[in-house]
């Protein structure tokens, strides 16, 4: 839990209010469709139509329901700090792998083992399963790729990419998702996301940079303090 905001309150109950009035729209959309889709059962073409309204909104709140769980995680105090990258990457790959199959989406990672980083598993999982399944839901029919890379400036910190296909975002957007949680208004999944993420990040000293552009698809990279790196490289 977050420290309070000026006024006294939690800025983890402000961010729980907001997300909770957003997961109203979605909702509703369940609710009203379903009950078009029990009134005519009958009519194949609005059907179709209906159950792909009902396919987004489940989406919605599918991710919404990440960022919430990506927010009871923060500041978990049994986390231990050091964790081989190559094996939560392995763990997310599993967990969302699924999801993959049914986007058409082909996985893949170059992560070594021998990387260790001072964070715990789980917040390390729960910031990567955010960023691989908003991947994965980005590049329907395309290609997510989690690599790794020692920081060029910084010998004792790593760098961890997932790369996507999609479509990218451009200037706009990309300044919307930098903005602290603090200062959002309304919010998305994709969005609420990746800022729950930077902050669980900051806590154990790492950060997340986003690169994307229009038609050049995204990665996002989690920037985080190394503990010990693979025997062949520190000989």
């Amino acid at each position: 839990m977050r420290g309070a905001n000026v006024d006294g309150t939690s800025p983890d109950l402000d961010l729980l209010a907001r997300v909770c009035h957003d997961l109203r729209q979605p909702a509703q959309a369940v609710v009203a469709y379903a009950d078009m889709l029990g009134r005519f059962p009958h009519d194949p073409e609005r059907t179709r139509e209906w159950v792909d309204h009902l396919r987004n909104a489940g989406t919605a709140i599918e991710e919404l329901a990440a960022a919430l769980l990506a927010v009871s995680a923060s500041g978990a105090g049994d986390d231990t700090p050091g964790i081989d990258v190559a094996t939560v990457v392995g763990e997310v790959l599993s967990l969302t792998q699924p999801t993959a199959n049914r986007e058409g989406v082909h996985l893949d990672t170059t992560v070594p083992h021998g990387f260790v980083v001072a964070a715990g598993a789980g917040v390390l999982r729960r910031c990567l399963t955010n960023i691989v399944t908003n991947a994965i839901r980005h590049s329907p029919g395309g290609r997510v790729t989690i690599d790794l890379a020692l920081d060029p400036d910084e010998a004792d910190r790593v760098r961890v990419c997932v790369r996507d296909s999609g479509p990218g975002m451009d200037r706009d957007t990309l300044a919307h998702i930098g903005r602290p949680l603090a200062r959002r208004g309304r919010t998305n999944g994709t969005a609420l996301g990746l800022a729950i993420v930077s902050e669980l990040l900051a806590e154990v000293g790492g950060s997340l940079h986003v690169d994307s552009a229009p038609g050049l698809g995204t990665t996002c990279a989690l920037d985080l303090p190394l503990v010990e790196v693979p025997m062949t490289l520190s000989a």
